[in-house]
């Protein structure tokens, strides 16, 4: 599955994209793996990998680009 770099706006619009609470069933849209670049508070450069393969919205932070695309691609998998 292809990884898209999105903007933290595009993020923001995909993480409140859910249906209400007891409407539940793999809402989120759109569905893929996604990541966008911030910074943290010090002004740290911070990847955010987004997957959203199955509609369930999973998010985490990195402070490296590799450990964000090998989680998305799900190398990180124990």
């Amino acid at each position: 599955m292809e990884i898209k770099l999105i903007t933290k706006e595009e993020a923001t619009a995909l993480l409140e994209s859910e249906k209400p609470v007891g409407q539940y069933n793999s809402t989120w849209e759109p569905k893929g793996l996604f990541y966008y670049i911030t910074e943290d508070r010090s002004g740290n450069t911070l990847f955010v990998g987004i997957d959203n393969s199955d509609g369930h919205c999973w998010t985490e932070e990195f402070y490296s680009i590799g450990a964000c695309m090998a989680w998305l691609r799900g190398e990180n998998d124990d």
